[in-house]
Formats: structure tokens, C-alpha cells, sequence
């Protein structure tokens, strides 16, 4: 159990009144409470998570060759659409981080992940994540609605959505449905958590990919 401040500071301002006699000794025991009191103050540190790729992963070169596919818009639940790292606990609790972050907000990042985990998986298509507004010249859309976006502080995370792909001409529709679950891998914390997220993200890209292979690609 920690001590409280008024009783662990107690013990500094009685000394400190013992030596008013002597300025030099005063004046150091007043600036050891003093930083004592700055230190209980003190902000606790945030720490900052990216959600991206893996380190050295890079999109194939035959893919600059293709037609554009547009990743967006892409939603996400208001629960977790905020700055702070959100943990799923039991059926019905959730744990909002202060301290834990988003190095970006996860409007921007989860669409540039789930285009650049599409990439890898369309190589014959340019997959792109620009913001609210397609590219120029897009030869089709992909639209997807994230219902799902939790992880527990074991690590285990689930991303679920619903996705639609509207091509620019009058090719096939294709509407689905997918859900992607990654285990936890223990002992690493919070870092742990944003990784079991980026794997679920993963294999929904993947599950998605699959799906548009069987239908034509765009022009």
C-alpha cells in the first residue's frame, strides 16, 4: 500500500523545523519537500502506439501497375474511435487508457493498414487509402464499416466488418462480411494488445481479398 503524501512528507517539514536555525540546512530540507511535492504532481507519462505493418514490409512493385482500388470510407465503432487505447473486459466492462494512445488516430490509420495488408494480397491492383476523397482515376471503391475492434488485456483481439466494392463502370457488385480473431501472446503488455489488433486487421484483409479474387477485376 503507498504511503499518503501528507504522511510522507511529514517526517521532512518536522526536520526542517528542527534546523530554522541553521539557513544552509533549512533552505536544502524546504527543496527536498519542495520536489517531493512536484514529483506526487507530476503527470504520468503517455505512452504512443502505431497501428501499421510490421517493420520492412513493403507493398509488391507489380502492384504500381494496376488499376487503383480506393480503400475507404472506412468506420469504426465510436467506442473505439478516440484517442485512447480502449481493453475490452468481460462481457459488458471497458477500460479506457489515458495514458495508453494512438500515435495517429485510427480513422487514418486502420485504412492505410487494412490497403497496405490489401496490397499484398491484390498484387495486380494499386490499393490505396487516401482520406475522405477518392483518387483520381479509381477504377473502384471499397467501402468498410468496422463493427468490431476490441482486444482484452490478454492480447486476444477480434476486428469484424462489413464491406462493400462498387466499381467506377457498370462491373459486378460484391457485398460481405468478415471476422478476424488473433490470440494473445503474453507477457507484452499493452504493445501485445496493439499487435493482436494489427494481426486481426491483417487476416480481415485477407479475408476480404479473397472474396474480391473471385470477381473480376476492374478495367
Amino acid at each position: 500500500m503507498k504511503t499518503p503524501l501528507r504522511r510522507r512528507t511529514l517526517p521532512v517539514m518536522q526536520a526542517a523545523r528542527s534546523v530554522r536555525g541553521s539557513p544552509p540546512a533549512y533552505a536544502l530540507l524546504t527543496a527536498c519537500a519542495s520536489l517531493l511535492l512536484l514529483g506526487a504532481c507530476a503527470s504520468p507519462r503517455e505512452h504512443l502506439y502505431a497501428l501499421e505493418p510490421p517493420a520492412g514490409e513493403s507493398v509488391p512493385a507489380a502492384a504500381a501497375a494496376g488499376p487503383i482500388l480506393w480503400v475507404g470510407p472506412v468506420s469504426l465503432p465510436e467506442l473505439v474511435d478516440r484517442p485512447q487505447l480502449v481493453l475490452r473486459e468481460g462481457a459488458f466492462g471497458v477500460n479506457v487508457l489515458e495514458q495508453e494512445r494512438w500515435a495517429a488516430p485510427l480513422k487514418d490509420a486502420l485504412p492505410r493498414l487494412l490497403a497496405a495488408e490489401l496490397a499484398r494480397r491484390l498484387p495486380r491492383q494499386l490499393v490505396l487509402a487516401t482520406g475522405s476523397l477518392p483518387p483520381e482515376g479509381a477504377a473502384a471503391h471499397l467501402r468498410i464499416d468496422v463493427t468490431r475492434f476490441d482486444v482484452e488485456r490478454d492480447g486476444r483481439a477480434v476486428v469484424a466488418a462489413h464491406w462493400s466494392y462498387r466499381p467506377a463502370d457498370d462491373g459486378a457488385r460484391r457485398d460481405g462480411s468478415a471476422e478476424a480473431r488473433a490470440a494473445g501472446t503474453g507477457g507484452r503488455g499493452y504493445e501485445g494488445c496493439v499487435d493482436a489488433l494489427r494481426r486481426a486487421s491483417a487476416t480481415l484483409a485477407d479475408q476480404i481479398a479473397t472474396a474480391l479474387s473471385a470477381a473480376p477485376a476492374p478495367p
